[in-house]
């Protein structure tokens, strides 16, 4: 599940510290203290441009006008144990007779929740999730599921008409000696994260998960070598000038400390990419060459499929066209392919020992063998092992024997299908669907523990609308497995349980005879024992 956090200035009752000024506002139950104290590096600052010191002195509420002119701070960095905080910090629409307060609104994000958005948290801010003030909201928020930062989010390419994404981008794949946080300054807030997305799109998606950013810091210095937690092992920080009340020099021995970009002097750090083939590719792009941008989505897909998402001085191989190894499961031989050659050799040591001792040793050994040879007919008759054990298998079964679900075993796996499409045409559950899952988490909470649980994702055959979030049915029916996993594992839910989740899109509609009914708007659950 996704936490969220508010961070404002309240008065002692309103707020989490109970003091009056800028504390805590609000935050969900998964918060704890430690990434209370996370979040608090990056929500706790939040400086005005200079030539914006008369609305930071208003006392009165903003207009929509003046809003609109507030910069918007964004920061996206490590938590700890796979998570990410995802911070957006604004001046508040409400001053309250007193000037300078500002609103941060916080989500804390796993990593497969960024996966539903190939790791650009920039779709999250512009699914609509982020909110510009705290409202009503008492001390505790809910806590949201991966349907609500994919809903209403566009996509978006590298484009040519940001300047700087290049050199940016060069700086993230250097080689790993040679990393420095990059520090950029362009004209405004607002080309700081158009500069910043173009440079993390031009990256395979799960490398983008090693980068945390800020789009608007007066004082870098402040954030330089807060990002040490992994998965983290670049950074970028978008500045203002020293003129609009920014903190850093840009001196001569600083662009050897740092990466720096500096559009208005039109000055840069030298960044020497570590996979010269596919930089060149990546900034093609960057003109505006659509063909090459199908082929650097392929040429990422290849370096993911690879294994070589986190070394970019290996990104070069994958640009060679030719077949990509697949990686098969590989299942122990059946106990008969064993005995074969034991058998073989039994027979070499009968006719030895029929050379060398006579008949009376051969009869015994031949009864031997032909007992071997009865254990390897008895064994290549047997159905193979089951993935789930009779007793556990029957157990399951029972334990979902609910109305509206059909539970089942098959080759050795409890499957569990819907009577009843669980989804809308998104990714949200219908009332029944929630409902439904939520009846099936409570039933196998006993079992968790023993529990691998994969998820199908299912879409009915109608395609994709232009302008959808998800690019095809298939990314579609892997974020309703993402949610449906969320739903799950939601409060105290199936947390011990092992989870898998994929997808057939269209492919293995669940109403085969239509395929484009609504029916087909699931999830299938394929159940296993993990000892």
């Amino acid at each position: 599940m996704i936490g969220q956090h508010y961070y404002t200035r309240c008065g002692a009752e309103a707020g989490c510290r109970g003091f009056d000024g800028f504390q805590t506002r609000a935050k969900s139950r998964s918060i704890t203290e430690e990434i209370d104290k996370a979040i608090e590096l990056y929500v706790a600052s939040y400086v005005w441009p200079r030539s914006l010191d008369r609305l930071e002195a208003k006392t009165r509420d903003l207009t929509p006008e003046e809003f609109k002119r507030t910069p918007e701070s964004v920061h996206f960095y490590p938590i700890g144990g796979n998570r990410w905080g995802l911070t957006r910090a604004r001046q508040h629409p409400r001053q309250s007779e007193r000037g300078g307060n500002y609103f941060a609104h916080t989500l804390v994000l796993p990593l497969r929740a960024l996966g539903a958005v190939d790791f650009n948290p920039f779709l999250i801010l512009r699914s609509g999730v982020f909110r510009d003030s705290e409202g009503d909201a008492g001390k505790e928020l809910p806590e949201l599921s991966i349907g609500h930062i994919v809903g209403g989010s566009e996509a978006h390419s590298p484009s040519r008409e940001v300047a700087g994404a290049a050199e940016v981008f060069r700086a993230l794949v250097v080689k790993p000696g040679d990393r420095r946080s990059v520090v950029l300054l362009a004209a405004s807030w607002e080309e700081n994260a158009a500069i910043i997305e173009n440079a993390l799109l031009l990256l395979p998606p799960e490398y983008r998960a090693s980068v945390a950013f800020s789009t608007y810091e007066p004082n870098p210095a402040r954030l330089l070598g807060a990002t040490e937690r992994k998965p983290a092992s670049h950074l970028v920080i978008g500045t203002i000038p020293r003129t609009e009340g920014g903190r850093f020099d840009f001196r001569d021995d600083q662009y050897k400390s740092f990466y720096l970009v500096n559009l208005p002097e039109d000055r840069t750090s030298k960044a020497v990419p570590a996979c010269p083939e596919y930089a060149a590719l990546a900034e093609e792009v960057l003109k505006g060459d659509g063909e090459r941008a199908a082929e650097l989505a392929d040429v990422q897909r290849r370096i993911e499929q690879l294994g070589l998402t986190k070394s970019p001085e290996m990104w070069d191989k994958a640009m060679v066209p030719g077949p990509v190894p697949v990686r098969k499961e590989v299942k122990p031989p059946p106990r008969w392919a064993v005995l074969l050659p034991l058998a073989a050799a039994l027979v070499l040591v009968v006719g030895g020992a029929a050379y060398r001792f006579g008949n009376r040793p051969v009869r015994e050994l031949e009864r031997q063998l032909a007992s071997a040879r009865k254990e390897i007919a008895q064994l290549r008759q047997a159905p193979a092992a089951s993935t789930v054990g009779p007793q556990f298998a029957r157990q399951l079964r029972e334990a979902l024997l609910i109305v509206g679900i059909k539970p089942r075993v098959e080759d050795g796996v409890v499957l569990v299908e819907f009577q009843d499409g669980l989804f809308s045409g998104r990714t949200d559950l219908t009332a029944r669907g929630g409902a439904l899952l939520a009846e099936v988490r409570k039933k196998l909470m006993p079992l968790q523990g023993q529990l691998l649980v994969d998820v199908e994702g299912h879409t009915d055959s109608r395609p994709v609308r232009t302008g959808a979030p998800w690019s095809d049915n298939y990314m579609l029916g892997f974020l309703r497995a993402r949610v449906a996993e969320e739903t799950l594992r939601a409060g105290d839910g199936l947390r011990r349980a092992e989870f898998r989740c994929s997808s057939v899109g269209p492919n293995r509609p669940v109403l085969g005879s239509q395929p484009a009914d609504s029916l087909n708007r699931t999830v299938v659950l394929r159940l296993r024992q993990t000892r």
